[in-house]
């Protein structure tokens, strides 16, 4: 596993089960200094289909994203909460586009602010089971985003142990809160998605 030079913090997860892993942070106090475990294992749940290769994705296909991605903003329920990242209290007027026609895909907007919304399917950010109380936007399939390449991935509050996702990661309410306290932009915090590593290789004869 190799993490990016420029990064001080990441999360690591890795698929340990066909919907479920494990997190660890890792931090380091400079470029060319070790890492270290700040915080878990936590356990995760992942998408109901497993940990797929970002090229592999498709809109909807209830998978996790393996690969390397930034952790940018934050967003929550709360009118506040305690963190350095940009931090978006969400209304009932926020949804996550996941139209891949529509040119807002990937994205949180305030339908307030849309003269025209041209989606047909959404995501309501103020949602009442509450698994969106608190959250971290995953920088996946952006700048540009491509159509149907998968959207909408984060990390937010589980529904229960060993529920799987739509492709989002999720974990206990006080992980993620700890979390979501410590990260910092100043630390170019990315997170990395590794696949369950698969059977062993037989040797050639």
């Amino acid at each position: 596993m190799k993490l990016p030079a420029s990064s001080r913090q990441a999360l690591v997860v890795t698929a340990d089960e066909p919907s479920g892993g494990s997190l660890l942070l890792l931090e380091r106090r400079g470029r060319f200094l070790p890492w270290r475990a700040v915080a878990g294992p936590t356990r995760v749940s992942l998408g109901r289909n497993g940990v797929a290769a970002a090229p592999r994705r498709e809109e909807g296909d209830g998978k996790t994203p393996a690969g390397t991605y930034p952790l940018e903003s934050a967003f929550g329920r709360a009118a506040q909460f305690p963190t350095r990242l940009p931090y978006l209290a969400v209304t009932r007027d926020h949804e996550a586009v996941d139209d891949p026609a529509s040119r807002f895909y990937n994205r949180i907007v305030d339908r307030r602010d849309i003269a025209r919304p041209d989606w047909k399917s959404s995501e309501r950010m103020l949602r009442d089971d509450h698994l969106y109380d608190l959250g971290v936007v995953v920088g996946y399939n952006t700048a540009p985003a491509v159509p149907g390449k998968g959207s909408c991935i984060f990390l937010h509050i589980w529904k229960s142990p060993g529920a799987p996702t739509a492709g989002c990661i999720a974990m206990p309410r006080r992980d993620l809160e700890r979390i979501v306290r410590r990260l910092e932009p100043a630390a170019k915090p990315v997170i990395v998605i590794l696949p369950a590593p698969g059977p062993p290789r037989k040797a050639a004869p």
